[in-house]
């Protein structure tokens, strides 16, 4: 009798400790995540690449040597975190990429005026 007691009372502390836990990472994770955006990629779009040391040893020989480059197209989406990007060979890597690694393109639009009705000599 004694031993079913403190079984069950075992399972309850068991149970609120498995709670405490699951509401603390909640909490944590979006705590965490409030500063992340989601970026997503259709084929097609153009990306800036991030030349990580350890997978382009020959781009990143020097701290003085650009840590990024140019545009490429992508090709595929693996899924949210990777694409297949318009590699050339000569990198001699994987096509394939984090979401990390990429960084979108924004074209200058001409077009479009950045100016504020001061600078260009108007006023309102």
């Amino acid at each position: 009798m004694e031993a079913s007691k403190r079984a069950a009372y075992i399972k309850k502390v068991h149970e609120k400790t498995k709670e405490a836990i699951k509401l603390k990472a909640g909490c944590k994770a979006a705590s965490m995540n409030k500063h992340r955006k989601k970026v997503l990629f259709e084929p097609g779009d153009l990306v800036g690449i991030h030349l990580r040391k350890d997978r382009f040893p020959q781009q990143r020989k020097s701290k003085l040597l650009p840590r990024g480059d140019g545009l490429f197209r992508v090709l595929e989406k693996i899924n949210d975190n990777a694409y297949k990007i318009d590699l050339s060979a000569s990198y001699g890597v994987s096509n394939s990429f984090n979401v990390a690694d990429l960084s979108p393109f924004i074209s200058e639009d001409t077009s479009e005026s950045r100016m504020t009705p001061f600078q260009g000599g108007r006023m309102i």
